[in-house]
């Protein structure tokens, strides 16, 4: 166990505002240990948080995928792409940069699809797809 740091230093470390620490702290994506009233957490885990996220060009924290994961959805679309759409193929290479790109954000993704898609849209792609080759 590192040394304990407030989450003022927390958003120090990550370039994030105070109020987006105690939103990870809330959603579990932190942990934090709450002595009296101000949460104080492991100087580790957060760096070792901020090492297995990107910032995307918007600013928003994107969850990079770990080796093992993108392994296996990548074996996954090579042996079954041929069980999807045009859309669905370009909307998975984005995502997991299976090009060699670095991966895209669903807003990113978004933008670039004609006509331009939601968020929300993306993500029910990328979903209904990764489920069809058998990742999910």
């Amino acid at each position: 166990m590192g040394k304990l740091i407030s989450t003022m230093r927390a958003a120090e470390l990550l370039k994030r505002a105070r109020s987006y620490i105690k939103y990870l702290i809330y959603t579990g994506q932190l942990k934090a240990t709450r002595p009296s009233r101000a949460y104080l957490l492991d100087e580790d885990d957060v760096l070792a948080f901020k090492a297995t996220r990107r910032q995307s060009k918007g600013g928003r924290w994107v969850s990079s995928l770990q080796r093992p994961e993108l392994d296996r959805v990548r074996q996954c679309f090579d042996e079954n792409k041929h069980l999807l759409d045009k859309r669905a193929v370009k909307t998975l290479v984005q995502r997991f940069g299976l090009d060699g790109r670095p991966p895209m954000t669903l807003a990113e993704i978004g933008k670039r699809q004609k006509p331009p898609l939601t968020r929300a849209r993306v993500g029910q792609i990328i979903n209904r797809a990764l489920a069809r080759i058998g990742v999910r």
